[in-house]
């Protein structure tokens, strides 16, 4: 009796909270913690997903996996981060990929602590590529800007063929001198299908991973133009990737659009491909390479 007194009283401390990387050790409180998050993506989903980060190697002083929130030993809340170099307009760029963070609700007060551990390296460049339509607001309110508005998904196969044109696979051996050979071999590697156009003596690679986008109740089979050197260069070989894909079983390809784009058929949408970038370096459109496309597989 005195004792529930004295506990009223004098309730039990909160736990100290506290925010780091997340290391290897934490990979299954980790992915417990993000199903609770995503009730759609199973415990293995994640955990594979964790694990793919864990062979990859990064700078140093930027995080394998992440951050994660911690009241006394208890994981309550994680940010996952795909760390990368990329080629942008000033040179060799760092980017990092949110993808994927959740905190547990009666911690929710401190997930601005984590955001801010976690993006506070200013030489990064963040992306946020698929921010669910309510998270919208909050993602623009952490400084994050817009630099694609939605999706195109292009019938390709009827755009014209271009003359002189020969498209084939990635030789990860004989295709040493293009420039983005690590990448293109990293996401080979990974299950994306890569394709090299030879035309008029260069070569013009592309990277796409199979895609369903989903319209009422029924999902459309497509392929996600994950990198292309420009959204241009996407549009001019349309007709033959469209053609090469089309054996693959994917009729279609989506790629990042502000609205129709010139020169293909088919059908623009705001309603998915919202990406936001945060940090110097603005992001190219049709370039979506060592993000949650890729690694997880979403």
């Amino acid at each position: 009796m005195l004792g529930e007194r004295l506990r009223a009283v004098y309730p039990k401390p909160s736990p100290k909270i506290q925010c780091r990387p997340i290391a290897a050790d934490d990979l299954a409180a980790i992915a417990a913690l993000l199903v609770k998050g995503f009730p759609g993506r199973s415990n293995e989903f994640w955990l594979a997903g964790l694990r793919r980060l864990g062979e990859r190697s990064v700078p140093e002083g930027l995080p394998h996996y992440g951050y994660l929130l911690a009241a006394g030993n208890r994981v309550v809340g994680a940010l996952i981060l795909i760390v990368s170099r990329r080629r942008s307009e000033s040179g060799e760029a760092l980017f990092a990929n949110v993808a994927g963070w959740y905190v547990e609700p009666e911690f929710r007060g401190y997930a601005p602590f984590l955001v801010s551990v976690a993006l506070r390296h200013r030489s990064v460049t963040y992306l946020n590529v698929s921010p669910a339509p309510h998270t919208w607001p909050m993602v623009e309110s952490q400084g994050y800007k817009l630099y694609s508005s939605g999706l195109f998904v292009a019938f390709a196969g009827l755009s014209a063929w271009v003359r002189g044109a020969r498209l084939r696979s990635f030789d990860r051996l004989g295709d040493r001198d293009l420039p983005e050979h690590a990448m293109l071999a990293r996401h080979a590697e990974l299950g994306c299908t890569v394709i090299v156009a030879e035309h008029q003596g260069a070569s013009h690679p592309f990277v796409f991973k199979p895609f369903r986008i989903r319209s009422g109740r029924w999902w459309t089979p497509c392929a996600l133009a994950i990198y292309a050197r420009s959204q241009a260069e996407l549009v001019k070989f349309a007709g033959p990737l469209g053609r090469r894909l089309l054996w693959h079983g994917l009729p279609l390809i989506a790629m990042d659009g502000d609205g129709p784009v010139a020169g293909l058929r088919g059908v623009y949408t705001p309603r998915h491909g919202r990406r936001y970038f945060r940090g110097a370096n603005r992001p190219k459109l049709c370039d979506l390479t060592d993000t949650e496309f890729v690694l997880f597989g979403i």
